[in-house]
């Protein structure tokens, strides 16, 4: 703070201007609008007053000469937009703001008005006395309510009733996100700046509150005319709505209509106040807090409980195997899925030594390495693979995990934390193939599952790194996009092959396994037959069912390897897309449409030393240099008519794999395991259609074509770039 800002009524008392205050100041407050410490010729600033002071009670007159909260003469309307705007205000909290912003902009949340709205409805704790206020019996925190009636007015249990609901689910939520502990300050915001969410309400007593004023609510009625009649019914149904269930927003979106008439804005002031808690907040400039009107409000809070429902609910009910799980959690992580639907996540992923609570997590990557790599059963059954099974649990953990957090920090996660567990991983494994195939002793050539494995997960993770980049526009200009595009193909290629080796030595186990299936079935049917003795003789022939071999269920197709099929196929799009960007970019450099930038501090091959550091610190792949980037780029021994029909090439390759994959999708595999989905696949398939190379038709000239595009380069490697991922 500067020398002359101190003492300064608008940073020392965070002051705000005063066309911004919901309510008039008090009259000592107000004589000191537009005053300053700077004097009456250099003041140029916007008059500012305080802000108000957080009330204690419903009828705060007598303590700072703020006017009262609206509530003797509440209306089922007035308490219809105060459920609203509860909603608005329990949506700007999930979307990040601080509880002091959004939650106790509401007068009425204050733990003192709560207590006083409490003691007027004869409400009370269950660990207070057993018997209400006013003569009224309550129980477990339930309103005094019975045949007869109850106290108070239906519209002021239901304000209570909001307001209770807005504070408990704000501390729930903040407690989630923070014992989750992924969130990041653009995600959340878990500062309490003091306020403790009403501890003296239990949450059993906010499930009978909630239930007693929807039964007071149904069994309102009024005795006016019918237009005041339908009037009360339509703001008693959307309490209910809003009091209800979460589930039912959906419904509450097409009904919720608050039509702003002159009364409503005013009203609106009296019950929330965003600068309230300013002095809560520090020095700061006053940060402008978007609360969406109630009616826009519903949608974002429909799409953050049905996060809830595909993204934490599904894991729970579906995620049956660890690739299947990984693939889920890959949905998580490219889609908008809000922080407690993420913290959610990780509090279930792992818990009571299960994964998601429910299976053990070395017999599921067992299975995942059998499923994905053919690992025989002898291997993971015996000392060395119980002993490889214990190691890889944390690190496979972390492969899940840091699908979880925030997609701008999952680089950071697998830079810092992953690399290098996995460097030493791939060691182990190779001295667990080591011992297994000497302890077998066969002279055929030693085949290394375990390495394979833990290569192609590696490999996964340094692939998931570059797309983090490219999708984060971490690489800018065309030079750095080939160069970003040139090592994701390099990434993908290994990759596939990889997945290639793995898939075969998965077809030859198969089949040994079907093949001593078939030994067994025929020795025990043999057996059988010579110990089966000579029956009488049959008048009629009977059907004999064919009974199904194991060794046919050993070698017949899963629903999970269609699942892997299809994420192998996606590979080689992906592949090919990269591929072709990188040679069409090429294309743009050798007409000299496009030229590298130039700079003075430092160099091209120093920027790509420390831009893929990290691929130094692993052993397989070999990380590649500057050097290897400019002599596998290097087309200039290529024409550009050749260069262009290759980009072409790439491109249709790309688009006819993705018409089998659209395929697969429509006709065999579960939307929840997919690892790309219709749209996605649709979106690849405008990059084909967006991009004029990939439709080169030979009679027109190169040259002349590459100029014609060379405005369009840009942004086709963008668009690319986020349609990829």
């Amino acid at each position: 703070m500067a020398a002359l800002e101190l003492m300064d009524p608008q940073m020392d008392c965070c002051e705000i201007p005063a066309d911004s205050a919901a309510v008039p100041p008090p009259a000592a407050a107000a004589a000191a609008v537009g005053k300053s410490s700077k004097g009456p010729d250099l003041d140029i600033r916007v008059p500012t007053v305080p802000p108000r002071i957080p009330p204690t009670c419903l009828d705060p007159q007598g303590v700072n000469s703020y006017p009262s909260l609206p509530w003797n003469t509440l209306t089922m309307t007035q308490a219809r937009i105060i459920g609203a705007e509860s909603m608005s205000r329990l949506e700007s909290m999930l979307g990040g703001s601080s509880v002091s912003e959004s939650t106790f902009t509401s007068l009425y949340a204050h733990d003192g008005v709560l207590r006083d709205m409490a003691k007027q409805l004869g409400w009370q704790p269950q660990h207070d006395k057993p018997n209400g206020l006013n003569g009224v019996t309550t129980a477990k925190g339930d309103i005094g309510i019975d045949k007869l009636g109850y106290l108070g007015t239906p519209q002021q249990h239901a304000v209570f009733a909001c307001t209770v609901a807005l504070v408990k689910v704000s501390e729930v939520v903040r407690m989630v996100v923070q014992h989750a502990d992924i969130y990041e300050e653009e995600d959340f915001s878990v500062g309490a700046h003091g306020f403790e969410f009403s501890p003296w309400i239990e949450e059993s007593e906010v499930i009978g509150l909630l239930e007693s004023t929807l039964k007071i609510l149904q069994a309102n009625t009024d005795n006016g005319d019918a237009a005041t009649q339908r009037s009360t019914d339509e703001d008693v149904d959307m309490l209910i709505l809003i009091i209800g269930s979460q589930l039912d927003l959906f419904r509450a979106c097409t009904s919720l209509t608050i039509d702003p008439d002159d009364n409503y804005r005013p009203f609106v002031q009296l019950a929330f106040d965003s600068f309230v808690n300013r002095p809560l907040l520090g020095n700061a400039p006053v940060r402008a807090v978007n609360f969406l009107p109630p009616s826009d409000a519903i949608m974002p809070l429909k799409v953050v409980f049905e996060g809830l429902a595909w993204a934490v609910c599904d894991l729970i009910l579906y995620g049956s195997t660890f690739g299947r799980i990984k693939r889920m959690l890959c949905r998580v992580s490219i889609s908008s899925v809000n922080i407690l639907a993420r913290s959610f996540i990780l509090l279930n992923l792992y818990f009571d030594d299960l994964l998601v609570g429910q299976y053990s997590l070395s017999s599921f990557i067992a299975q995942h390495m059998n499923q994905t790599g053919g690992v025989p059963r002898n291997l993971l059954e015996g000392a060395y693979g119980r002993t490889i099974l214990s190691r890889l649990a944390k690190p496979l953990y972390d492969t899940l995990k840091v699908l979880v957090l925030n997609r701008n920090r999952q680089r950071a996660y697998i830079d810092v934390v992953m690399v290098k567990e996995w460097s030493m991983l791939q060691k182990e494994s190779a001295a667990v193939d080591f011992y297994y195939n000497q302890e077998l002793g066969t002279n055929t050539k030693p085949i290394p599952y375990v390495t394979n494995y833990a290569l192609s997960t590696s490999l996964g993770l340094l692939e998931h790194f570059m797309r983090l980049g490219v999708e984060l526009h971490l690489f800018h200009g065309h030079h750095d996009l080939a160069i970003a595009y040139w090592y994701w193909d390099f990434l993908l290629s290994t990759c596939l092959n990889t997945a290639t080796v793995m898939r075969k030595t998965k077809a030859e186990e198969r089949l040994e396994v079907a093949k001593k299936e078939e030994a067994l079935e025929a020795a025990a049917a043999a057996e059988k037959k010579s110990s089966k003795k000579k029956g009488p003789k049959q008048g009629k022939k009977g059907v004999s069912k064919i009974p199904v071999s194991s060794a046919a269920t050993a070698t017949a197709t899963t629903a999970e390897d269609a699942e892997d099929n299809l994420e192998y196929m996606l590979l080689g799009v992906r592949r090919n897309i990269c591929r072709g960007l990188v040679r069409f970019i090429a294309a743009l450099s050798q007409a000299g449409l496009v030229t590298p930038p130039q700079y003075e501090f430092t160099s091209h091959e120093q920027r790509f030393r420390k831009r893929f550091e990290l691929f130094t610190r692993i052993n397989q792949p070999p990380a590649l240099t500057y050097a290897d980037f400019l002599k596998g780029s290097d087309c200039s021994g290529v024409s550009p008519s050749d260069l262009l029909a290759s980009v072409s090439e790439c491109f249709k390759a790309s688009k006819t794999m993705l018409d089998k994959i659209l395929v697969q999708i429509e006709n065999a595999i579960d939307i929840k395991f997919l690892p790309v989905t219709k749209q996605e696949a649709t979106n690849l398939v405008k990059i084909y259609l967006n991009i004029p190379a990939s439709r080169i038709r030979p009679r027109v000239r190169s040259w002349d074509y590459l100029r014609f595009v060379s405005c369009f380069q840009k942004q086709a490697a963008k668009r690319a770039a986020r349609k990829i991922t």
